[in-house]
C-alpha cells in the first residue's frame, strides 16, 4: 500500500468572494492549501461535443487521511501540470477514517 503512494500532488482552494464596487461578487483568490503524496488513477476519458471537440477526463485519486487537512468537493488538485477540480470525496475506513477517495475532472 505505501508503494502505491507515489505522486505528489497539491491542494488549493478558492478564498471567500469578495463583493466589488458596483455591488458584483468578485471570486476569491486562488491558494495552494497543502501538498500530499497520492495514488492518481486515470479513470475515463470521454468526448465532450458541447464546446466543440474537447475531452473531459475523471481521475480517481487516494490519499491518506489526515484530519488537519481535509478535501472538499470545489477545491483543485494539481498533478502533472494539470488542474482538476474535486467532484466528490469519499472517506474510507473500517470504523475510523483512512483514507480519503477523490473523484475529479479537468478544469478549464
Amino acid at each position: 500500500m505505501i508503494g502505491e503512494f507515489k505522486n505528489r500532488i497539491t491542494f488549493e482552494r478558492y478564498g471567500a468572494p469578495t463583493q466589488s464596487a458596483t455591488g458584483g461578487l468578485i471570486q476569491g483568490s486562488l491558494a495552494a492549501l497543502w501538498v500530499k503524496w497520492s495514488k492518481v488513477e486515470d479513470r475515463s476519458g470521454s468526448l465532450s461535443t458541447d464546446k466543440g471537440r474537447e475531452w473531459n477526463y475523471d481521475y480517481k485519486v487516494t490519499v491518506r487521511y489526515q484530519p488537519s487537512k481535509v478535501e472538499q468537493s470545489g477545491d483543485l488538485v494539481i498533478y502533472g501540470g494539470n488542474r482538476m477540480v474535486i467532484r466528490s470525496v469519499e472517506f474510507k475506513g473500517e470504523g475510523r477514517k483512512r483514507l480519503v477517495i477523490i473523484r475529479c475532472s479537468r478544469h478549464e
